[in-house]
């Protein structure tokens, strides 16, 4: 099985043209989407004729707000470090003094995808303080199945689900997808 993997580091082995599609028409929606895609390093169609069973989507690319991070922490030197706890970092969003003063610190990490979401960090950000827990969010977060944390599949098809909480919530819940707007 070949393994498919994308990042921005790598080209995308693929042409794409923003004028025309194959026929002479204008790109379709979904050749622009899938540019946008692969030149950001997320899983996209490369070709009609390839099976799933012939790769291995093992990572992806993807946009993680961490929330309401510390301003003095929300900059490209310890954002960074935040983010690769979660993932490998490609990018931070930070302005051009490489610090960010919103609500959240955004980051494009790589995760794994056979492995759970995580909800949050904890980070100790006081020489002498306990560590603090914050949460993240990701953004267009695909299907995930809120007992475990896994992209890609539902509870009739997984056969070791989590127990319910004591409020009868699963331990991954709707908080971990992002609003649409940045």
């Amino acid at each position: 099985m070949e393994k498919l993997h994308l990042t921005t580091e790598e080209p995308a082995v693929a042409a794409f043209s923003d004028d025309e599609d194959e026929q002479g028409g204008p790109p379709s929606e979904w050749a622009v989407i899938d540019k946008s895609r692969a030149l950001e390093g997320s899983p996209w169609m490369v070709d009609e004729k390839l099976k799933p069973s012939e790769f291995s989507f093992e990572h992806m690319a993807i946009w993680v707000h961490i929330l309401n991070l510390l301003f003095g922490w929300m900059n490209g030197k310890r954002g960074c470090r935040v983010a690769d706890l979660i993932g490998k970092t490609i990018k931070l969003d930070v302005d051009a003094n490489d610090k960010e003063s919103g609500p959240f610190l955004r980051v494009r990490v790589d995760i794994e995808i056979n492995r759970p979401l995580r909800p949050g960090v904890m980070l100790q950000t006081k020489k002498d303080g306990a560590p603090e827990w914050f949460h993240i969010q990701f953004e267009k977060l695909p299907f995930y199945y809120f007992s475990c944390g896994l992209i890609g599949h539902s509870e009739l098809v997984y056969h070791n689900p989590a127990e319910r909480n004591a409020l009868g919530k699963l331990p991954y819940e709707i908080k971990l997808c992002a609003q649409d707007d940045k």
